[in-house]
């Protein structure tokens, strides 16, 4: 497993992580070397999304990659599983942030997903060094990488109290730009996606960044 350390004052430093509030000192990536200044787009969405939000975030994500994306998402179930492994099945590149130590991902429920990231030439990155463990505060420190490395987030679906609605309110704040999947008013899966395009976020129904 190849481990790369990055540090703030190097050149290979993501540019654009570099400009939001308080910017970890030095990130870890691994896997194979990977450009973290190429053109970017980070995707998310609810840990129990609809059957029609799956086939929006495989068709977004393909679409993504066909544009020559490298595509930013999390380690979490739902949605953002659904991103990194399409996007790896199509030979995409696939940057997964984790918001603790790589040591207890390899200990934990998410090491059968670390191992499919490793084997199929995706790449793990997180701010936290190996023997870091897991703490519910560095949930909110996820966001800060997810949303830091690239200028747009792109969010599948969301209820009003899902994650996703901090990620995106996290976005806000480093002024990226939001687009949000526009579905059924009814849906409660398109409560907080419909709720973000009131409050100005981009609607799409595909990926035209």
């Amino acid at each position: 497993m190849k481990k790369t350390v990055i540090k703030i004052d190097e050149e290979k430093y993501p540019y654009l992580l570099k400009q939001i509030d308080n910017p970890p000192k030095q990130i870890y990536v691994y896997g194979n070397p990977i450009n973290l200044n190429q053109k970017m787009v980070t995707v998310v969405g609810t840990c129990n999304p609809s059957f029609q939000g799956k086939r929006e975030a495989i068709k977004i994500v393909k679409e993504l990659i066909k544009r020559e994306y490298c595509i930013v998402t999390s380690i979490t179930k739902g949605i953002d599983e659904i991103v990194f492994k399409e996007a790896l099945e199509n030979n995409g590149k696939v940057i997964v942030s984790i918001p603790w130590g790589i040591r207890d991902i390899r200990n934990r429920k998410y090491l059968n997903k670390f191992k499919y990231i490793m084997e199929n030439n995706g790449n793990i990155i997180t701010e936290f060094d190996f023997y870091e463990g897991i703490v519910s505060k560095k949930y909110t420190d996820l966001n800060r990488v997810l949303c830091g490395l690239s200028k747009s987030l792109i969010i599948i679906e969301a209820g009003m109290t899902s994650g996703t609605i901090i990620t995106a309110q996290y976005s806000l704040e480093q002024n990226r730009d939001i687009y949000a999947v526009l579905g059924n008013l009814k849906s409660p899966k398109k409560v907080g996606t419909n709720f973000l395009i009131k409050q100005g976020a981009k609607p799409i129904i595909s990926a035209v960044l």
